[in-house]
């Protein structure tokens, strides 16, 4: 059976280490060291996903490979490392990567549904009043219905 969310508290989401963190910080920080430069600057950070320079722009720390596509139990899986995770620039890379993989998520679960002999889900139920303005009914300030 398909779970109505993804992560729950038999599944809980794996958050990355702050260990890794900062070694995925350091190693970005890093790349920013040229002759000009040698120690580095915060300014000069780039998304590690398109190399635009977010500097003090707001950054997210980001799995390589969704969270959401793995199978494993959280207490199975392999420790996360500096290699799993990405610092991608909020508004260059890493919305349009949650975007995509949100919409790859949803197709998994339709096609698992559709595998599995499940019917379709429906969108959100509306209420037995929500017929709006071409009803018949309609529902008073005081929260009684009445006839038009």
């Amino acid at each position: 059976m398909i779970k109505a969310g993804f992560f729950t508290p038999e599944r809980p989401r794996v958050e990355i280490p702050d260990a890794v963190q900062k070694a995925v910080f350091k190693r970005v920080y890093d790349r920013t060291r040229t002759k000009e430069r040698p120690e580095g600057s915060l300014l000069f950070m780039r998304c590690e996903g398109c190399g635009e320079v977010i500097g003090m722009k707001p950054a997210q720390m980001d799995h390589t490979h969704p969270e959401a596509f793995n199978a494993m139990h959280p207490n199975e899986r392999p420790p996360i490392t500096v290699d799993d995770v990405k610092r991608l620039g909020q508004a260059c890379c890493h919305g349009v990567k949650t975007k995509t993989e949100v919409k790859a998520k949803h197709k998994t679960e339709r096609l698992a549904r559709s595998a599995a002999g499940l019917p379709p889900r429906k969108g959100k139920q509306k209420s037995q009043w929500a017929a709006g303005k071409n009803s018949k009914w309609k529902k008073t300030v005081d929260g009684r219905i009445v006839e038009r």
